[in-house]
């Protein structure tokens, strides 16, 4: 699913829990697209059709390109304290997301990602109406899902003051003390 390393992100050494990338099965409609191209270029190879050829073998090429843009120029990293979305090739987009401002994250798959067993992961925070973050189409999108609860679960844990964190105890005796 992803690679456990270290990388180094502005200057600080940060733990990365999850890098991953959006799979290029992902890009089913294009790789499908690109086949049907190439499989009617086919046949007019063997009728020696030049041409027409090469025109289907280019069509197909360009959406077999298409899907491996778009699978290749979105990266996303989860690390000890922040989810960061780099988004093309060109131009670049990065959103960071620090996970201790997380409230809440979804799973959304539809029917053709649960085949592929991809989907999208949907990251809210307490700053915005909408989605502040959306890793679109990654592997077992339930164990990035968890990755990240887990994560904000002990940042939070550890960010409580520590009255919260203990259970109030009755004094001894068992019974709660009246008055």
């Amino acid at each position: 699913m992803g690679r456990r390393t270290s990388m180094k992100i502005e200057k600080t050494e940060e733990p990365v829990l999850l890098d991953v990338q959006p799979p290029m099965k992902a890009q089913v409609g294009f790789l499908v697209m690109a086949g049907l191209f190439w499989l009617t270029g086919l046949p007019m190879l063997l009728t020696q059709q030049w041409g027409p050829a090469f025109t289907q073998f280019c069509i197909g090429g360009i959406f077999w390109g298409c899907g491996w843009l778009k699978c290749f120029s979105r990266r996303y990293v989860v690390t000890a304290t922040r989810v960061i979305t780099h988004k093309g090739l060109l131009s670049r987009r990065q959103v960071e997301i620090r996970i201790d401002h997380i409230r809440s994250v979804e799973v959304r798959q539809g029917a053709l990602q649960r085949l592929l067993k991809t989907g999208d992961v949907l990251l809210g925070t307490a700053g915005t109406a909408g989605y502040e973050a959306v890793l679109k189409d990654v592997e077992v999108p339930a164990q990035v899902c968890a990755v990240i609860r887990d994560r904000n679960l002990s940042m939070s844990l550890r960010h409580r003051p520590s009255a919260f964190r203990q259970h109030s105890r009755p004094p001894s005796g068992g019974r709660p003390s009246v008055g």
